[in-house]
């Protein structure tokens, strides 16, 4: 009883549908009696109903209103010069630029040439400090004033079962450089003199260890993301520093057990052709 309630509905819907559409083509041909065929005549219903669908069923172009597509010359990209793409520092043209587009959206009309003169020399002491606090985290340095870091590096390492090597370190006497003019009140004579200088630098090489330190590998991202975790004071904002870590995180790649298999079989196959055994 289903099947036939089916067929019934279904016979229904498609003899409304067809009315329907011979209703339309009389509406939108009014007074033309050719147009109200013989249905029983076969050639004239397949004549009707093509009709009745190019009258529909319009072919579109769907492309007709998409934007056309205008192929860019590769050289045009040079004039867009990013820092992450130069690997340089900003130029002051660029970082003028973007001042100019800060202070229109913050409703300021110009930019001085003092400010962008400031904002260069900030952008130049936080990449140092930055990198700073980088190269502190691998070799040894040494500190003038009690805060300023340098002499990244050096060989002079102190000899730790020495116990006059801390006592050398401690009682160095740095000169500031030779092209700073004395200040009010500063006594030209603080400078130790070349024998004392050389002396010290004696002492020193004498309670430095004979052990080179151990050369290191490129800085790599490790390296940075370590940096920023240990010295949060270089980044001071929280937003950018979390951002920035967060393009550290998914920058941050290291060779897994397969790789790390291959390197070494690579290595003994390099090691079998020049004669070498590898331990």
């Amino acid at each position: 009883m289903s099947i036939l309630t089916t067929i019934s509905s279904w016979l229904f819907s498609r003899v409304v549908r067809f009315w329907c559409l011979h209703q339309r083509v009389l509406d939108l041909c009014p007074g033309q009696g050719v147009l109200q065929p013989n249905l029983e005549n076969q050639r004239e219903r397949k004549s009707f109903l093509l009709f009745v669908r190019n009258l529909i069923f319009q072919p579109q172009n769907p492309l007709s209103g998409a934007q056309q597509f205008v192929a860019k010359d590769p050289q045009d990209d040079d004039d867009l010069k990013l820092c992450s793409h130069t690997m340089m520092l900003p130029t002051r043209g660029q970082l003028e630029g973007r001042m100019i587009v800060t202070a229109y959206e913050h409703g300021l009309d110009n930019v001085t040439e003092e400010a962008v003169s400031a904002v260069v020399y900030a952008v130049e002491n936080h990449l140092k400090d930055i990198l700073t606090s980088v190269v502190s985290r691998r070799k040894a340095y040494r500190l003038r004033d009690g805060h300023f870091k340098y002499a990244f590096g050096s060989n002079v390492t102190p000899q730790p079962y020495l116990k006059n090597s801390v006592v050398a370190y401690n009682n160095l006497i740095e000169s500031p450089p030779a092209f700073s003019a004395p200040c009010a009140g500063q006594n030209p004579a603080s400078h130790p003199p070349p024998d004392d200088a050389e002396q010290q630098a004696a002492l020193l090489l004498a309670c430095s260890g004979d052990t080179p330190p151990a050369s290191l590998p490129p800085v790599n991202m490790y390296d940075l993301f370590e940096a920023l975790q240990v010295h949060r004071e270089v980044i001071p904002t929280h937003t950018v520093y979390a951002l920035n870590i967060e393009r550290i995180i998914m920058k941050l790649w290291h060779p897994n057990h397969e790789e790390l298999q291959q390197d070494k079989v690579h290595r003994q196959r390099l090691a079998a052709k020049e004669g070498l055994l590898l331990c």
